[in-house]
């Protein structure tokens, strides 16, 4: 069983501890709402919890429920506690949540979109850095609903790798594995 919630000592009221070394960082809005998200499923489903939210039976626990909600809301900033104040079901809280910090507009997508195309490994100190944002910016895509195919992720992580690694790109394509190309390479 997970502690109650308490704040982190020294860091202010960013983080929520859950005890066990977990801490999740509180939501502050759209900037952080995906990242949040999942965390809290994470929490929701480590207590037991999340079948309050991702289920539509009405007969949830009382006590199970309103212990997830009461996770939702302490997970939360101050400044977002507008959204959830009056409700009193963690189902009704997820989705507040969602529908107002949820960013799945088409300014949205085009804006990660482009961070995606224009990412270069230049920018990052490490491969394993590149790789990440990379996939970061497939994962958030995919959390609004605009999912990459693994063919076009391995293409556009071998697209933003500088000269020296034509070599390496020119190989996959004589080896013939640009028909079976992946991001798992």
């Amino acid at each position: 069983m997970v502690d109650s919630g308490v704040v982190v000592p020294g860091t202010g009221t960013d983080m929520l501890s859950l005890g066990g070394g977990v801490h999740v960082k509180k939501l502050e809005g759209v900037s952080n709402y995906n990242s949040w998200k999942f965390q809290m499923k994470m929490v929701l489903t480590l207590e037991g919890l999340w079948s309050c939210i991702g289920s539509a039976d009405s007969q949830t626990d009382t006590s199970r429920d309103q212990k997830a909600l009461a996770r939702i809301c302490l997970s939360v900033k101050a400044a977002c506690h507008q959204h959830v104040r009056h409700c009193v079901k963690a189902k009704e809280a997820w989705d507040k949540l969602a529908n107002t910090f949820e960013d799945k507009g088409l300014y949205r997508r085009v804006l990660l979109l482009r961070q995606l195309h224009h990412t270069d490994y230049s920018q990052f100190s490490s491969m394993t850095d590149y790789i990440d944002r990379i996939m970061t910016r497939v994962q958030q895509l995919a959390d609004i609903g605009r999912v990459i195919d693994d063919a076009e992720v391995a293409e556009l992580l071998l697209s933003g790798l500088p000269q020296e690694f034509d070599a390496l790109v020119s190989n996959l394509e004589t080896a013939c594995i640009t028909n079976t190309l992946s991001s798992e390479l």
